[in-house]
């Protein structure tokens, strides 16, 4: 790769405007003439804490809690986070609760005091004798594989939960709340400033709902899975939060709408721009999309200037970026030249209309055998599993090969799906009566 150029922090900033645009929106709307200073009530419950949160600001508070964390055995976890303004997300807030109490960290003030105050609170979060408990935690997980090189441990999801009880999925924490525990968490604050200090009340109420009742659910979702027979199975699902590859994620495996239009040329080049685009990003501290859009990557992989002059034809390139970046993409495009033609990646439109029949087919067995099991289907797969075990499956028939190891052969899902894909019994062949 060539040698990154410093850009400018401005990026495109299309998406990111947006979004920072509609969060202060939402976040004035919420705060305006008192809109918000009336709750709904807290059921009343031995494992749901009542009244406000306790706010730890301190490095010394943190240690104290983690301690009193460790002690309980099982706590409730989630974190308000701000992901449009940095290459990874600004971490705000850390919410957690036990079955009596509930408190609210203040991760800008904690971090600024010292930049490894935070570490102990990952640790915990990575200490597999310490139940933590989550709804749709996969960024609230991420930090500690990337800031402490650890996986997640002891971690339940209660939206995971949900689907081996006969809950669609995912189920949002509002209305499982309301379907399950008959409480009502108000109306949401996902977006919100977290970044402002001092937090409001209308902040501190809807981040510690997102904690309050979630010993409550655990244990009555727990009940529930295991009068379904999913125990097992839920347990297996929730330990995949627990694999740290999950948390690293490949910049070529993010959607680029289009790319599947490009020739084996142009594919080569924007393989270079999207690994350009992720240095250039962490190195401006911006969402990649941010910086550059996947619409002017596919354009610059098609169009190939080779000058300046030519760069400035490239729509939605801002002009920061290409004045100071410029130089750079143009040795990314050149350099690609010489790389080899990259195939197209997945299954071909023929192979794909070809085994559509057999790909309906399995899907309503699956459904069918999910609706008998109470799993939602949705955790179980999608379409694009089933088209390729079909595909694994049709060339294996080709080849005399047995087909192992997918997605849908091993652990629980092998074990609730198993005899769905095997063939019909031929007439011919049974016993005779």
């Amino acid at each position: 790769m060539a040698k990154q150029t410093k850009t400018s922090r401005s990026g495109s900033g299309g998406a990111a405007s947006y979004r920072a645009r509609h969060r202060k929106a939402q976040h004035d709307a919420a705060h305006a003439d008192g809109h918000g200073d009336t709750h709904p009530p807290i059921i009343t419950h031995a494992l749901v804490p009542q009244g406000e949160a306790e706010l730890i600001e301190t490095s010394a508070g943190l240690a104290e809690l983690i301690g009193v964390l460790r002690e309980a055995g099982v706590f409730a976890y989630d974190s308000e986070f701000i992901g449009e303004q940095s290459y990874h997300a600004k971490l705000c807030v850390i919410q957690v609760g036990t079955g009596d109490r509930i408190w609210l960290v203040d991760a800008l003030a904690i971090a600024q005091e010292s930049s490894e105050a935070l570490r102990g609170f990952w640790e915990l979060i990575a200490d597999a004798s310490v139940t933590k408990l989550v709804h749709a935690g996969d960024q609230d997980l991420e930090p500690v594989v990337r800031l402490i090189d650890q996986a997640p441990a002891g971690i339940v999801d209660t939206q995971i939960l949900a689907a081996f009880a006969g809950y669609r999925y995912p189920i949002g924490l509002a209305k499982l709340c309301e379907d399950l525990l008959n409480a009502d968490m108000g109306r949401g604050l996902k977006f919100s400033q977290w970044d402002e200090r001092p937090l409001s009340s209308i902040q501190r109420w809807y981040a510690a709902n997102d904690v309050r009742y979630l010993p409550l659910l655990y244990e009555r979702l727990l009940a529930r899975v295991e009068a379904c027979g999913n125990s097992a199975w839920a347990r297996e699902a929730c330990g995949a939060l627990e694999d740290v590859t999950r948390y690293r994620t490949d910049p070529h495996t993010r959607r680029l709408n289009g790319k599947g239009a490009l020739n084996g040329r142009e594919r080569a080049v924007v393989k270079r721009l999207i690994d350009w685009r992720e240095t250039a990003a962490q190195e401006a501290d911006l969402p990649p999309r941010t910086l550059v859009g996947d619409g002017v990557l596919l354009e610059l992989s098609r169009e190939r200037p080779e000058t300046m002059e030519a760069m400035e034809a490239i729509r939605g390139l801002p002009r920061p970026v290409k004045r100071d970046a410029g130089p750079a993409l143009l040795a990314e495009i050149a350099a690609a030249k010489s790389d080899p033609l990259v195939k197209k990646e997945g299954i071909s439109r023929f192979d794909e209309e070809r085994l559509k029949p057999q790909v309906q087919a399995w899907w309503s067995a699956v459904q069918a055998r999910c609706e008998e099991q109470q799993v939602d289907v949705t955790l179980v797969l999608a379409k694009r599993d089933l088209l390729s075990f079909a595909y694994e499956m049709d060339r294996a028939e080709k080849t005399g090969e047995a087909v192992t190891g997918h997605k849908l052969q091993v652990g629980w899902r092998g074990e609730l799906l198993a005899g769905v894909f095997d063939p019909p019994a031929n007439e011919e062949d049974e016993p005779e009566g």
